[in-house]
């Protein structure tokens, strides 16, 4: 490799590569990312910083969620409370772990206490909080920041299907 340079006139870059030997192997495309499944149901948003809390939002209604947004967890809390006394159904909780007022994981256990089953999804920017898409011995997944749609839509279908498992599992124990 060698340089050469003229004062107003640019530079120029000279690379001498080896000559391969053979045919060169074709190289396999690269797999695209699996598409989460469109996802269903209400999804109450906890997230104290207006601009990740528009992004949940948009990746979640884009998914196919309805979402409904609180600033911090003790609007959360409210909003929930709010929607079950008009009969409406709110599916799963994600929250930002640490928020004023009430973080996370107060507001999942006070929303726990109201609906055992809740399906709830975590995120953090916090490692020593972060399990990244796995659940907690409560079925509570967590996921670290930042992360991609994909890494938010596949935790939030997980920790549906485990909290509708564990539902499943409950009403067949009470038909024994």
């Amino acid at each position: 490799a060698w340089l050469e340079s003229t004062p107003g006139a640019g530079t120029t870059v000279h690379l001498e590569f080896p000559v391969a030997d053979g045919v060169p192997e074709p190289v396999a495309p690269a797999r695209a990312t699996a598409v989460p499944e469109r996802g269903h149901g209400h999804v109450l948003v906890a997230e104290d910083e207006p601009d990740v809390r528009a992004l949940l939002r948009r990746t979640l209604q884009d998914a196919g969620y309805v979402v409904t947004e609180a600033e911090h967890g003790v609007a959360a809390l409210e909003a929930y409370l709010d929607h079950a006394a008009q009969g409406k159904r709110i599916d799963a909780l994600v929250s930002d772990v640490r928020m004023p007022r009430m973080n996370g994981h107060d507001l999942a256990r006070a929303l726990r206490a109201e609906e055992p089953g809740l399906a709830v999804v975590l995120v953090t920017g916090y490692d020593d909080v972060a399990i990244d898409g796995g659940a907690d011995p409560d079925g509570v997944r967590t996921v670290a920041k930042p992360f991609g749609p994909e890494a938010l839509v596949r935790a939030l279908g997980d920790a549906l299907h485990d909290a509708a498992t564990a539902r499943a599992l409950a009403a067949d124990d009470v038909g024994r």
